[in-house]
């Protein structure tokens, strides 16, 4: 790799966009944070700029964020920013591994946070980084995900690692040939099946700690989903003090999934998130967006619910290659969120070629439906898709006519109608309405 370029930040106070820590940024470049290693130095690290092409070896972060408030201090460039306190200990941790080469190969030196390396501060700006996360997330050498400090002593999930850990020995000992997930078969669950395999016994506590860890809220946030799919190698979990192994977690869910376990209560539903991401990243074509939003919608929360579509603009085939991202998609956090969902279900009726997005609009009169949202968002032409979050996952929650074809990893999934019907109808009518 060639010397990376880095491009100094300015003071531009006259800029009420700008602040001493952050200068604007020019096309296809971005800020990385060059950790401090030595933990007697009170600067936690230092922002640096530089063109995407020519940046150093660089980590990318995965956390949980959103709505935690900014109730403890970082210091950046030898500047104080406001984070939750739940980033600051990520950092301090970040910083240790830096000081302890053997822990990450390569060692981390420079890492991209996103609220710290944008701006957010700058509406424009955090649209312009959103448009070019893919490429973010798929040149960093892998995503460390910060699951935070153990709240209990850094061993109390240490038991739910170990489960993980020892059913995916029992899912390779029975599939030591399984290159992918698919190549397992599918099961109904039995107590005689798991019991012959030598899975762990339901009176194990283990299981409880299981379940405990699934419920940390970074599982269901939606930003994860391209954060993880788009990792150029498997991710490393961080908790605590610990590294875990993303990709024994990934496994495990899928081979409970095709084995019947997620229906069990003593299961939480949670591995289905993580086995739809497991499908995503796994996949050889990128999904179209439709099929993204519509897999994610119910799994999936966003504390801006602008990005439950923005949120998986990088990792869409249409967010491949950022300039060429067709104008409504493009992330806008200056309309709201009905003006958002109008212009893009707009767009995909246009040119996706299916009306199966429609079986997915809201209901008029639905009063369970509405109960279900969030967010009232009533205001939405009956025509237009509703993205928005329900207050939980929910099994009551009835699926509709439309489906995500996704048999082979090697062709690319499409959101279509469950069974094979073809539209022919033209869209110009339809959207009239918008």
């Amino acid at each position: 790799m060639s010397n990376p370029t880095f491009i100094q930040c300015e003071i531009r106070t006259m800029d009420h966009k700008c602040s001493p820590l952050y200068s604007p940024l020019l096309s296809n470049t971005m800020r990385l944070l060059h950790l401090e290693a030595d933990m007697s130095v009170v600067n936690d690290g230092n922002l640096i700029v530089t063109a995407f092409e020519t940046a150093p070896p660089y980590y990318a972060l995965s956390h949980c964020w959103g709505t935690l408030a900014r109730d403890a201090i970082v210091s950046v460039n030898n500047q104080s920013v406001a984070v939750s306190s739940d980033l600051s200990s990520g950092i301090r941790r970040l910083r240790e591994l830096a000081a302890n080469d053997s822990m990450l190969d390569p060692p981390i030196e420079y890492i991209w946070i996103d609220n710290i390396c944008i701006n957010q501060d700058d509406a424009q700006e955090i649209a312009a980084q959103v448009t070019l996360m893919g490429r973010l997330y798929s040149r960093s050498i892998k995503t460390l995900i910060w699951l935070g400090p153990d709240p209990e002593g850094e061993e109390s999930f240490a038991p739910a690692w170990e489960l993980v850990d020892e059913i995916y020995h029992v899912i390779r000992t029975l599939h030591p040939t399984a290159r992918v997930v698919e190549d397992m078969p599918r099961r109904m669950y039995s107590d005689i099946f798991h019991d012959a395999i030598g899975m762990p016994r339901w009176t194990d506590q283990r299981w409880r700690g299981f379940q405990a860890l699934l419920m940390r809220p970074w599982f269901s946030r939606l930003w994860i989903v391209q954060e993880v799919a788009l990792s150029p190698r498997d991710p490393t979990i961080v908790q605590g003090r610990r590294l875990f192994s993303w990709h024994h977690l990934k496994w495990v869910a899928g081979w409970m999934r095709r084995n019947g376990y997620i229906r069990l209560s003593q299961i939480s539903s949670i591995l289905l998130n993580l086995d739809c991401i497991r499908r995503i990243q796994d996949s050889k074509h990128r999904w179209p967006l439709d099929a993204l939003m519509s897999v994610t919608q119910i799994k999936f929360h966003a504390s801006d619910q602008r990005d439950k579509v923005f949120g998986l603009i990088g990792l869409s085939a249409e967010g491949e290659e950022p300039s060429l991202l067709p104008e409504p998609l493009r992330p806008d956090y200056v309309s709201d969120t009905i003006q958002v969902y109008q212009k893009v279900t707009r767009y995909l009726l246009e040119n996706r070629g299916s009306l199966a997005m429609l079986t997915r609009t809201r209901s008029t009169n639905d009063r369970f439906e509405r109960d279900c949202r969030q967010y009232n968002l009533s205001a939405l032409p009956s025509w237009v898709q509703n993205w928005s979050d329900y207050r939980e996952f929910d099994s009551r929650i009835a699926s509709s006519l439309s489906w995500i074809h996704y048999v082979d990893s090697s062709k690319p999934a499409h959101l279509a109608f469950k069974y094979t019907l073809r539209q022919t109808a033209e869209f110009s009518a339809l959207v009239a309405f918008g």
